[in-house]
């Protein structure tokens, strides 16, 4: 299972079955059985949402957006890219995706951008050799795309386009805030130490951090993060001072 939550609303969903429902602390508004087994889900600050799914007629993968009444509002269904996540603006007016698709033998990795008056992407950013794996938008509207071997920031109009590569570590955990994106990265056979990577909604390098110790876990606090090792907890705040 999934759990996705954003101001009241929480929404849970079965990854690899198709059973998703959304709650609140008084009620349980949504309850549905899709028809085809999800692989991701979102919901947005007005209980709008977004869940991919795998396809049953031909599509390598399917993404549809529900208002709160479980009425369709937009939907996509891609020939080619196998969609791993999506995220509803902050605004509900748009939605970015995440996948990967083979093209010449070679993995590449898309991010696209849709407005949901818009028939096809009105964005659309690619990369050979890295499997982008979530994707979350700013409160500004950025976006943020998380793979295995690089972080991007983009926005919809282009005049953000930032690539972070990780320098072959490995990704360990990472964290969506308002401010900022982190990384929690160790080297490929080691697990005892490690750096956060932090990007600002620009796209520019905020920080990085060294930790000691096993990565734990990563998250968001005030306008900064928390990270967990087994040695130590780290505060950092938006220029990494500890």
């Amino acid at each position: 299972p999934i759990l996705r939550t954003n101001g009241r609303w929480l929404l849970m969903a079965d990854v690899g079955g198709n059973r998703l429902k959304i709650e609140t602390r008084a009620s349980t508004p949504i309850e549905m059985k899709l028809d085809n087994y999800i692989t991701s889900a979102s919901i947005a600050g007005n209980g709008n949402f977004a869940v991919v799914t795998g396809s049953s007629s031909g599509y390598a993968s399917e993404v549809m957006v529900y208002n709160r009444k479980k009425e369709i509002i937009y939907g996509w269904c891609d020939k080619e890219l196998s969609i791993f996540d999506a995220a509803l603006s902050p605004d509900g007016k748009s939605m970015a995706v995440v996948g990967i698709q083979a093209e010449s033998g070679a993995m590449k990795s898309f991010l696209k951008i849709f407005d949901f008056d818009k028939m096809d992407p009105v964005s659309l950013y690619e990369g050979t050799d890295v499997m982008l794996l979530s994707v979350g938008y700013f409160p500004n509207g950025t976006v943020a795309a998380v793979g295995d071997r690089e972080l991007w920031v983009m926005n919809k109009k282009g005049t953000i386009q930032s690539k972070h590569n990780y320098e072959d570590r490995q990704l360990a955990g990472y964290v969506l805030g308002d401010s900022s994106i982190s990384v929690a990265l160790r080297d490929y056979g080691g697990s005892q130490s490690g750096t956060v990577m932090t990007v600002n909604p620009s796209g520019d390098l905020a920080y990085t951090m060294p930790f000691k110790g096993a990565f734990r876990s990563l998250a968001s606090y005030n306008s900064g993060i928390l990270l967990l090792t087994s040695d130590h907890l780290y505060r950092a705040d938006t220029a990494g001072t500890r």
